[in-house]
């Protein structure tokens, strides 16, 4: 009888261990959702691709770059002339937004004032190029603003837009460059909004190696750093507000004309990077994520104390206070 019951006992083992050793084929978004720590992947060689961060924090099996900046007014104008071409062409993978009195602005965008006059018919969007157009933002000082009345689904539709131009197929011919050491065609690209989870761990790893003293992480927590100055555009006590302290980088447009941190947008890059190399991601304008209806990481009219880890900021529709940044993952198709 031992005999029978100790066979039995030994099948339910290898049965168990058979079943533990099947491969897992779960995507990490369903993995996400069930809730399961990330699982960081390890890629000996990284991609360097141009006008991107790697941050190794979200990989999971795929490598994830994010976008250095919030996406800027000339990121916006070239995706709406690149929809533009696309439908003349007789390729109508994009809704036609151009020009800007039409059934589908009405719905998503806002009137955007610093777009204002640069395509007022057909005719006029026929003769602008990437080149053109970015001639004429340079000179409105607005090229680097981060682009806001934009609705969830616009800007889900820029993210279409960002993972074709890396196959060299866009209308405009506007192609980004994937690093030269790789062939593209081998690799799959996707390009997204962060999940409130990825959001999170950028918020969580904002702090610099040099200044991650506990002074600091509280100072920080509060919008200033240990000189009381503003780290961030972001509405701020009014004693930090009218200090003396540069609220920006000397260099950045538009100060003068804007005034002081928590009253407005201020261009990409204003204030110092964070320790992944990238800006904003805290303050200037609130960031979509994944969940619709969610934004991360607080805007200029949000409280600095509400630009952490611990807060969202809920939309129902596009805002001057709202905006968004890709990220985009990769994986090598074997």
């Amino acid at each position: 009888m031992n005999r029978y019951l100790l066979v039995f006992i030994l099948n339910i083992f290898l049965a168990s261990a058979a079943f533990a050793q099947l491969p897992d084929h779960r995507t990490p978004e369903q993995k996400s959702h069930l809730k399961e720590p990330r699982k960081t992947a390890v890629h000996n060689v990284v991609p360097q691709i141009a006008g991107w961060v790697h941050v190794k924090e979200l990989d999971t099996d795929y490598i994830y770059y994010v976008k250095p900046t919030e996406v800027s007014i000339l990121d916006w104008a070239y995706f709406m002339l690149d929809r533009y071409k696309t439908e003349k062409i007789g390729q109508p993978t994009y809704q036609f937004i151009i020009p800007e009195n039409n059934d589908f602005n009405e719905k998503y965008l806002f009137n955007i004032p610093e777009l204002e006059g640069l395509w007022n018919d057909q005719k006029s969007v026929d003769q602008l190029t990437p080149e053109s157009i970015k001639k004429i933002l340079v000179s409105r000082g607005v090229e680097n603003l981060p682009i806001t009345g934009i609705s969830y689904q616009a800007a889900a539709s820029y993210m279409e837009y960002v993972s074709i131009s890396y196959k060299g197929i866009t209308a405009s011919g506007i192609h980004n460059s994937f690093d030269p050491a790789y062939d593209v065609s081998k690799f799959h690209v996707l390009v997204s909004f962060p999940t409130t989870e990825e959001y999170r761990i950028l918020l969580t790893h904002f702090h610099k190696p040099n200044t991650d003293t506990i002074k600091y992480k509280e100072n920080i927590g509060r919008g200033y750093d240990d000189n009381f100055c503003p780290m961030f555009n972001a509405t701020m006590p009014e004693e930090v507000v009218n200090g003396n302290c540069a609220d920006v980088k000397a260099t950045a447009p538009l100060v003068a004309k804007y005034g002081r941190v928590g009253r407005t947008v201020y261009p990409g890059g204003s204030y110092a990077s964070d320790a992944h190399g990238l800006y904003d991601i805290r303050g200037n304008v609130s960031e979509m994520t994944k969940n619709e209806g969610i934004a991360m990481g607080g805007g200029y009219r949000t409280l600095a104390a509400s630009c952490t880890v611990a807060n969202a900021q809920a939309y129902s529709r596009p805002a001057t206070w709202l905006g968004f940044r890709p990220v985009m993952q990769i994986k090598k198709v074997y």
